[in-house]
């Protein structure tokens, strides 16, 4: 009897299925879906070697703190919507739109934590100190008073050293030419890659860092290639927080303008500042 083309894969067992056999079914090019039926705390799979089976104990899908595709192991986060800006003294750049995605990425953390009474760490990183500032406002003292759930928000430079389990970097950067500064020095950048012990999510727009002629221009093809990176308004809840933080950030430049407005407003003809009408000049 012959079977046209597979669509969907369902692997029963799964907790005795070693990764590299399930990459065989899994190359199939027609394979869409695939369902995976088992229980972690049954027999896990059979490795017999003195060499590498005390090394395999953590399968994938324990790595992955968060569902959906988006929030693997490794994953680059396109905020296509971001727009850095400087900050009032014009020394130091923000994106808030990359501040909202953070904060939203570290609740659904959090949440998860709590449900799976998992004990959890999480770095926040970035190369703009306004940047990490925000990001500290903005997430304030939420999570403080939970012991089993910590966040960090440094720099680059103030977490070199250090390691969490979960890395979040904003990159910041997010403009028409590919200018991005700092963040293309190579020796910042192998700082911000190698803080992580289970878990690296960049937050950055993808066509910017791309146009930088730097090393990001290897990291956002490398995500490309291995099918890690992701546009945020794939997840439906992110991009809600996006749209969110954008309507923030219009409502906000409108009371500005608005206020910038009314102070240059010239007096009107025959008005005195004291409330009362004046003497018209002929």
């Amino acid at each position: 009897m012959k079977h046209g083309p597979f669509e969907v894969l369902v692997v029963d067992e799964a907790a005795q299925l070693k990764e590299s056999e399930s990459l065989i079914p899994l190359l199939l090019p027609c394979i869409k879906h695939v369902v995976l039926i088992g229980d972690e705390h049954q027999l896990p799979a059979l490795v017999k070697s003195k060499a590498y089976g005390s090394n395999v104990t953590s399968p994938t899908y324990e790595k992955q703190y968060l569902t959906g595709q988006m929030y693997g192991p490794y994953s680059f986060i396109d905020v296509e919507q971001g727009k850095e800006n400087t900050d009032k003294h014009g020394r130091s750049l923000r994106n808030p739109i990359e501040v909202a995605v953070v904060v939203h990425i570290v609740k659904k953390l959090f949440i998860e934590s709590v449900n799976l009474e998992q004990n959890l760490a999480v770095g926040v990183v970035s190369p703009y100190n306004v940047q990490v500032k925000l990001i500290q406002e903005k997430l304030g003292k939420t999570y403080d008073l939970y012991g089993g759930f910590k966040v960090k928000v440094r720099s680059i430079d103030g977490f070199q050293g250090g390691e969490e389990d979960i890395i979040i970097f904003s990159t910041v950067r997010s403009n028409s030419t590919g200018s991005i500064g700092f963040l293309s020095n190579i020796n910042r950048t192998n700082v911000t890659l190698t803080r992580a012990k289970h878990c690296l999510y960049i937050i950055g727009n993808a066509t910017t860092l791309s146009k930088s002629d730097s090393v990001w221009q290897k990291i956002v093809f490398d995500a490309k290639n291995r099918g890690c990176l992701f546009k945020s308004e794939d997840d439906k809840d992110l991009h809600n927080a996006i749209v969110s933080s954008v309507i923030e950030q219009d409502e906000l430049e409108d009371i500005i303008n608005f206020d910038s407005l009314h102070i240059s407003r010239p007096k009107p003809e025959g008005f005195n500042w004291s409330g009362s009408r004046g003497k018209k000049k002929n």
